[in-house]
This record gives C-alpha cells, structure tokens and sequence, in this order.
C-alpha cells in the first residue's frame, strides 16, 4: 500500500458541492465496462445518497491533503439500497482515483465510525457489488455480510452492517493507519514472535526460570500490551476479523470438549 500525508475532518456545508464529484466516483465499474457519463447520478436510485445534504441524522468526514479534499465518506438514513431502518444510517465512500491505495478511505471511515458514535448510531449499513475490491476493506473494518440482493442495474449486491461499539482490533487499526504504521505481512509476523519472546524473557528471569513464586510484574503488563498490539496488527494486515476469528476457534474447543473432554487436537 502506498502511504500519504493526509487528514480528516467532519464536514462543512461548504464541502457539500463536492459531494455531487465524490458520489460519480463512488459509482463501481467492473473490469470491461464503460464508465458511465457523469449524470448517472441524478437517477434517483442514487441522487438520495446525496440530495439535500445536512439533514439532522446526516454524518460525514472528508480527507484533504495539501489543502485539497480528495475523499468524502458520509452517512443517511435513506430508502435506498442499503437501507435497513429509521435508526440505522447507510455509508457512501468515495475517493478520487488518483489518491486510491493510500489508506484514505480507511482513515475516513475509522473518523466516521467515531463520530457516528458521538451521535449515538448503534450501528451503519452498506450496499456494494458482490464483485467490488472494496468488500474485503469493508471486512478488514468491521462490516459483515447479512443479506443479499439485486439492485436496479441487475447487480448482484451485498448489504453489509458495522456494530458500532469500540473494540480493541478498531483501535489499533485507527492508530496504524493515523500515524501511516502500514507494514507487509512477514513484518507483522516476525513483530509479533519477537514480542512474545519478550514475554516470555520477562516471566522467565522474574521467576528465576521457575524457582520464585510468579508474581505479575509492569514489565510482563508493557510486554503483554505489546504482544496484544503485534497481533492484532498481524490481523488487519492479513485482513483477518480477529473477533470472527476468536469467535471460530471457541465454537471449534466447545465441540472438541463435548466430544473428548479436552479442547486440545489429535497429536
């Protein structure tokens, strides 16, 4: 991933014009296909996204680098594809193409997340095309398939849904990416082996290897920290829901203790 300096900010009404360029890039065209021209988006099924924009349940948070506002990711409450219920507000993404793979849209939505929960959102919702790269993005932050549908074009879509309640996976993905922390997958792992190792060298010589009593020490709380963040680091570069991840292996030892009465596998 290249990485810039970039930085978010919630919207103002004088970014609101904008809106109408982010929403045509926001528009998913398959490899193949023409790009449609630009007044798609006064077909109703889309203009909703960004009609009378400022309404009071409206969030938005746009990114700007040097001065220029090159993303916009907002939320509404809409009848449109992703829509769930009066209390549940649907994303739009959008950024220009020449700013995409730098992590921008990532940092706006961690920035929207947080002010959706200042605004009291229980939750957000999405519609994308089954075949749009942006679904593993999606997964990487949170969101999880929970229906699928057609829309009016005949793609085949899915509606995704966030939780917006903080977890530890969003915390350490939010500061990665505010402070451009992005690293390849051999780098996180080989991190992560070298933290628990300080772990263990801090259990290990606190006990003289055993022959004093354990006693939790700040040093085994600073090592663990750092072994909690080299993991789940680990997890949002492999694109890896760690709390999905977490949430298969106690289903897998549940059924492993039913069957055997131990959770661990056949040697």
């Amino acid at each position: 991933m290249r990485q810039t300096k970039y930085s978010v900010r919630e919207i103002a009404a004088a970014d609101y014009p904008l809106l109408e360029d982010f929403l045509y890039h926001a528009i998913y065209i398959p490899q193949g296909e023409e790009r449609p021209p630009r007044d798609i988006i006064f077909d109703p099924e889309i203009y909703v996204y960004i009609k009378d924009f400022g309404e009071d349940t409206d969030c938005g948070v746009v990114a700007e680098v040097g001065g220029r506002v090159v993303g916009a990711a907002w939320t509404r409450i809409i009848p449109a594809y992703g829509n769930l219920d009066e209390s549940t507000p649907e994303l739009a993404i959008s950024v220009l193409p020449e700013w995409r793979g730098m992590g921008v849209g990532a940092g706006m939505m961690h920035e929207l997340f947080a002010l959706l929960r200042k605004r009291g959102f229980a939750r957000t919702s999405l519609s994308v095309q089954q075949d749009n790269p942006a679904v593993r993005l999606y997964q990487r932050l949170g969101y999880v398939v929970t229906d699928e549908k057609v829309d009016h074009a005949g793609h085949d879509d899915y509606i995704m849904v966030k939780w917006l309640g903080e977890q530890l996976s969003d915390r350490v993905q939010a500061f990665i990416l505010r402070h451009n922390l992005q690293a390849d997958v051999q780098t996180r792992y080989i991190d992560l082996v070298a933290e628990i190792g300080e772990l263990g060298k801090e259990i290990l010589t606190s006990t003289d290897y055993g022959k004093r009593e354990f006693v939790v020490t700040a040093g085994m709380i600073d090592e663990m920290g750092d072994c909690l963040f080299s993991l789940l680091a680990l997890c949002y570069e492999m694109g890896v829901d760690a709390h999905a991840a977490l949430d298969g292996a106690l289903a897998k030892y549940g059924r492993r203790f039913a069957e055997k009465g131990r959770i661990g596998s056949e040697i």
